[in-house]
C-alpha cells in the first residue's frame, strides 16, 4: 500500500509491503515488514496529498527513513504447550523426554505450564509461585529464607558497654571469609538467647554451633560500619 511518510523536512511517499513470517527454525519466527522508497514529494502535506490525488495511499507520519528499509518483530515460538520449543529435545514431547535436569531448566526458561506440572509430579518443589527445585533445594532455600528472617528479628546496635568483659549465651547464624595482606579475615555473625545481634572479625573465630546456644565470655567492642553501629566480641572464650 502506498504511504505518505515524513523523512526531515519532506512529505515523502513509500510502498508498505503486508506483514509476512520469517522462519528461523522449527517453531521460531520473525514478522517482517518490508518499506520501500518512492520519492519526496513536497514540504506541505497538502500539496503532497495533491500528487496522489488519483491513487490510493495512507498517512503515517511516524513512517521515517532516508532509503528502504525492512522492520522486524521481536522472536516468536508458536510451539505447542507440550512440545519443547527449542534445545537439545526440540520438538519432542516434554512428558515423554526423561531428563529432569533440562525439563527444569527449561521450565526456568519459558516457565511452561507442562513442564511445571510433568516436574511436581516428579517430587519437584514450587517456590514463590514461580521457581522450582529439587527437594534438597527446596529445603535448603527454605531454611535461609528463615535464617534471614530471624536475623532481621534481631536487634543490633551497641550493646553493653565498649571495653565490658561480659557472659553470653551464643549460636552462630551466618559467617564468610575473604583473603587479604594479613591472611584469612572470618566474619561471623551471632546471635544472644535474648535476641541481640553480635559480630567477630578476625583470623580466629571462636568455635560456636548454629543450632544451640552455648556460653561463652568476650569483650565488648563498639564499632559503625556503612553508618551502622554494631557490636564486636573480642578475646571470646568458650
Amino acid at each position: 500500500m502506498k504511504t505518505i511518510g515524513f523523512t526531515k523536512k519532506y512529505y515523502t511517499l513509500w510502498e508498505v509491503g503486508d506483514p509476512y513470517k520469517e522462519y528461523i527454525s522449527t517453531y521460531d519466527y520473525y514478522i517482517k515488514q518490508d518499506f520501500t522508497y518512492i520519492q519526496n514529494l513536497s514540504i506541505d502535506l497538502e500539496k503532497a496529498k495533491g500528487k496522489l490525488q488519483d491513487e490510493q495511499y495512507d498517512i503515517d507520519l511516524d513512517l521515517r527513513g532516508t532509503s528502504s528499509f525492512i522492520q522486524s518483530s521481536e522472536k516468536i515460538n508458536e510451539a505447542p504447550e507440550n512440545i519443547f520449543a527449542f534445545g537439545k529435545y526440540c520438538g519432542e514431547d516434554i512428558i515423554g523426554v526423561n531428563d529432569l535436569d533440562y525439563t527444569k531448566w527449561y521450565y526456568s526458561k519459558t516457565k511452561n505450564e507442562v513442564a511445571k506440572k510433568f516436574l511436581l509430579d516428579n517430587g519437584y518443589k514450587l517456590y514463590k509461585n514461580e521457581y522450582i527445585y529439587t527437594n534438597e533445594e527446596y529445603e535448603a532455600i527454605i531454611q535461609e529464607d528463615e535464617r534471614l528472617v530471624y536475623k532481621e528479628s534481631l536487634k543490633s546496635g551497641h550493646h553493653f558497654k565498649n571495653g565490658d568483659r561480659v557472659d553470653l549465651k551464643l549460636k552462630r547464624i551466618e559467617s564468610f571469609s575473604f583473603d587479604g595482606y594479613y591472611g584469612t579475615t572470618f566474619v561471623v555473625t551471632y546471635a544472644s538467647d535474648n535476641g541481640l545481634l553480635f559480630k567477630y572479625m578476625g583470623g580466629s573465630p571462636p568455635n560456636i554451633p548454629t543450632d544451640s546456644f552455648i556460653n561463652i565470655k568476650a569483650t565488648i567492642k563498639h564499632d559503625n560500619y556503612n553508618n551502622i553501629n554494631e557490636t564486636k566480641l573480642q578475646r571470646v572464650k568458650t
